[in-house]
């Protein structure tokens, strides 16, 4: 079934908390895991009269809720980090054996979303990503974001 084939309400609730999934946040870092088929970074287009819309945007909105919901549900407060540098690592899990999407794409989607959350004021703040891709019995999206540690780098000497 493809993205167009899909209803709207569908889109809406595309993915979910992973409520299965050991919550470890703390002040320092944001652990988080939304059930649900990955998806992938679509360049906006143009509709008719040259007007932008995106086309993942109920996707995107339905991935920011099951931020939000994961820590309603836990009662824990969402972890933001503001202009900090931050570091992003990501696991992509595919219910499928053939993978198609490219893994930069999955976390173009997954760092617009985290800005539209209110994680970090803006991407450019990531100072580092480890993504994944893996195949297994549910799909699902695990990130943790975390703060960024300065290192002095001494190989120049």
């Amino acid at each position: 079934m493809t993205r167009a084939r899909i209803s709207i309400d569908l889109r809406r609730i595309w993915f979910a908390p992973g409520s299965n999934e050991p919550h470890s946040s703390d002040i320092n870092r944001l652990v988080v895991a939304n059930l649900g088929k990955p998806l992938s970074y679509m360049r906006p287009g143009r509709g008719q009269n040259g007007h932008r819309y995106d086309p993942l945007r109920i996707e995107r909105a339905s991935f920011c809720d099951a931020i939000l919901n994961t820590f309603l549900f836990s009662h824990l407060p969402l972890i933001t980090f503001g202009t900090e540098p931050v570091e992003l690592e990501v696991i992509f899990n595919f219910n499928q054996n053939y993978i198609p999407n490219d893994v930069d794409n999955l976390i173009k989607f997954v760092m617009d979303a985290l800005q539209d959350v209110q994680t970090y004021d803006n991407d450019r703040q990531v100072m580092s990503i480890k993504g994944r891709k893996r195949t297994g019995p549910v799909a699902m999206t695990q990130t943790v974001v975390h703060r960024h540690v300065f290192v002095v780098d001494d190989d120049d000497e």
